[in-house]
């Protein structure tokens, strides 16, 4: 009874402004009572290291890395990134108001194995490529997804770089992926972040890291488990990866030009 009425509560404020600030609260209350979350997970040196998507926000006024050891190889791993974003596999983190991860694929969907530059990730319901979207900026397929929102931190509208006025988060998220050895992966991602105005940025360090820190190690260990349980499959068939060279982000007024993937 109390999984339902949390996930009512979830639906209503779904797309409201207090919806994230909210999230990230409980998410951060939450990592008080499992201190274990509250850590990056990521070594000094992978904190420290160039990865793809750095130059999307060069110089951040928060940034961010996370990761965790995947008992698989990266081809197992790779399905479960692709294809994440609300209405297509999920984010596949801890909810306080979806506990159960009801709209999270449990496995690998082959129809959402296709994306591209362009394309659409949605934060969640209500949300759409004017509002709570992140635009996929660079795609190295079964290594690394870039993706980027400059949006307003109050409605979730997304800017346009010519026209951001005085309030706005530009931020980049990338999902890395780096052999171990033939069995297993690091999973690495890293979040940059720039605000105006600037005091957004002690907001940030105060509210956001404990928050944002709950929230993608949860999404790091959901991915983790779906992948192990995906490798350990004995017939499991390697998703074919597209062909051709790296792509990178193209200027915004063609990347509106290519059609969101269907839900």
């Amino acid at each position: 009874m109390l999984e339902t009425m949390r996930e009512r509560v979830g639906h209503v404020l779904a797309g409201t402004p207090v919806a994230a600030p909210l999230e990230y609260g409980i998410d951060a209350a939450y990592g008080i009572l499992h201190p274990q979350l509250l850590r990056s997970g990521a070594t000094r040196e992978e904190s420290a290291k160039e990865l793809p998507g750095d130059d999307l926000v060069p110089e951040p006024m928060w940034a961010a890395t996370r990761a965790e050891t995947v008992q698989a190889p990266a081809d197992a791993v790779w399905p479960f990134i692709i294809q994440m974003g609300w209405g297509r596999g999920g984010y596949y983190a801890y909810s306080f108001f979806d506990p159960r991860h009801t709209a999270d694929a449990r496995g690998v969907v082959p129809r959402l194995q296709l994306l591209k530059v362009g394309d659409l990730w949605l934060d969640g319901p209500g949300c759409d490529e004017t509002k709570g979207a992140w635009r996929v900026a660079a795609v190295e397929p079964g290594r690394a997804l870039v993706v980027h929102s400059l949006r307003d931190p109050i409605s979730g509208r997304e800017l346009d770089p010519k026209d951001r006025g005085n309030r706005w988060i530009d931020v980049s998220w990338a999902f890395v992926l780096e052999p171990v050895d033939r069995a297993r992966t690091r999973l690495l991602v890293r979040t940059r972040v720039r605000f105006a105005p600037a005091w957004g940025g002690l907001a940030a360090r105060l509210v956001l890291t404990p928050g944002d820190t709950v929230m993608q190690r949860t999404m790091l260990r959901g991915m983790r488990e779906r992948a192990e349980r995906y490798a350990s499959r004995p017939k499991r068939r390697a998703i074919s990866k597209p062909r051709g060279k790296r792509t990178t982000a193209q200027p915004r007024a063609r990347q509106r030009e290519v059609s969101t993937p269907q839900a």
